[in-house]
């Protein structure tokens, strides 16, 4: 078989492994979510979404690039010696930037927690931490050929049996829990992941490479330079596409966070395909580079780029379209987070500041109103019943009196939450 052969068997393998359990994984963060917004009320609902978006933010600000500076280091190395060498020094490395960062991170996730937050703070550094390493261990695994185990060592496979997990203590607990504990089963899956992950990549160092020596910081001081302009790409990657969870829960109340957290997490799914190709060539990408081969790499990634932005397309389409009845799994009060709602006030309507900000939706997935099913998005007794934009009859009033008056125009709004006695109408007969 001839090298170039092998990279592309190597490329293929790689990315249909982790396409399976990335499937696999995108399938159990879904369902983690709906576990968590189930079992949890609304603001310990929103801070799980949260934190893991700091799953996501953690790892990047601990490696500092170190991920990719790994896969080229050790994809460069001259012989094993240096390999075991690079390997320790980028763990090391990100073990002690995690253990600095990490605190940091976790306090700007749980802005939207109350109860116990000390704790929760203390816990989720701990989970970043524990992702930290384990995303590295991954990435070394990958830049030495061991795909299997670089699979292991994924978020995918961590969601996979924190899902287990967690549907266990919920289901023993009877379908609600606590934030806290629904966080330290999740810790535990994530802890007993990184023994397994990092038992098998140390036994086969050499013992040399993993004592400390005289100058055991000089390579870790090197990675960490290495990889610190990598560090901005995954930041602003992070920013644009996560940190908008955050920024929910440190300006909205607790539903429109939950809403706005859960359609952000099932929107960034699109991009998991990017992801995968790109985790699956890098090691390749990085021994061709290292070999003086730029056109190949360059050939490489071009038709990597092509084939993300097509499926990333048709997943964008299938999100819109699918959308309401993904939703529609996490219990009543979220349907206007699907991202084919939009809410639409009766044309010419007044809403005091008393008044709720939305009492339906239109859903053009479905043709029809779709009334919150959330009791905190509409306070008054009476709750209208839309009809669609632009139709003759705007709404038909539902309340608890005998004699429900009904409303022949765009109503305006009373203190009490019925329309004002301008548009009533004579009781039905």
């Amino acid at each position: 078989m001839t090298q170039a052969a092998g990279e592309a068997q190597e490329v293929r393998r790689s990315f249909g492994l982790r396409m399976v359990v990335a499937v696999l994984g995108l399938v159990a963060t879904f369902g983690t979510s709906v576990l968590a917004v189930r079992a949890l009320d609304a603001r310990p609902a929103a801070g799980f979404l949260a934190v893991l978006g700091a799953l996501m933010l953690g790892p990047m600000v601990g490696r500092l690039g170190l991920g990719q500076s790994a896969i080229r280091a050790i994809s460069a190395a001259p012989g094993p010696g240096e390999v075991a060498v690079q390997v320790v020094a980028h763990l090391r490395a990100v073990a002690l930037l995690s253990l600095l960062t990490a605190p940091a991170v976790a306090w700007l996730a749980t802005a939207v927690v109350q109860d116990d937050r000390g704790r929760v703070v203390l816990l989720v550094a701990a989970m970043i931490v524990l992702e930290t390493v384990r995303l590295t261990v991954s990435d070394v695994f990958a830049a030495l050929g061991r795909i299997p185990w670089s699979v292991a060592a994924t978020h995918h496979s961590r969601s996979i049996i924190a899902l287990v997990a967690m549907g266990v203590v919920v289901l023993a607990s009877g379908g609600s829990t606590t934030l806290l504990t629904l966080l330290t089963v999740y810790a535990g899956t994530s802890l007993a992941l990184l023994a397994v992950v990092l038992s098998a990549l140390l036994v086969g160092l050499p013992r040399r490479a993993r004592g400390t020596g005289r100058r055991w910081w000089a390579p870790m001081l090197a990675a960490v330079a290495a990889g610190a302009w990598l560090f901005t790409v995954e930041l602003g990657a992070f920013l644009v596409g996560r940190g908008d969870v955050w920024l929910a829960g440190w300006a909205f109340g607790a539903q429109d966070a939950l809403e706005y957290s859960t359609a952000s997490v099932l929107a960034m799914q699109v991009t998991v395909l990017e992801g995968l190709a790109n985790i699956a060539i890098a090691p390749v990408a990085a021994r061709m580079w290292a070999a003086g081969e730029h056109a190949r790499v360059f050939r490489l990634l071009s038709a990597s780029a092509t084939l993300s932005t097509a499926v990333t397309v048709l997943a964008v389409a299938l999100a819109w379209l699918l959308g309401p009845q993904a939703l529609a799994l996490y219990g009543d009060g979220l349907g206007d987070a699907a991202p084919t709602s939009a809410c639409w006030p009766p044309a010419g309507s007044a809403w005091p500041s008393a008044a709720p900000a939305r009492c339906c939706s239109w859903s053009p997935a479905t043709g029809g109103p779709r009334p919150a099913r959330s009791p905190s998005r509409c306070s008054s007794p009476s709750r209208p019943r839309c009809s669609p934009p632009g139709s003759a009859a705007r709404c038909r009033w539902r309340s608890p009196a005998p004699s429900p008056p009904r409303c022949c125009s765009a109503p305006t709004w009373s203190p009490a939450g019925a329309p004002s006695a301008a548009h009533r109408c004579p009781p039905a007969t």
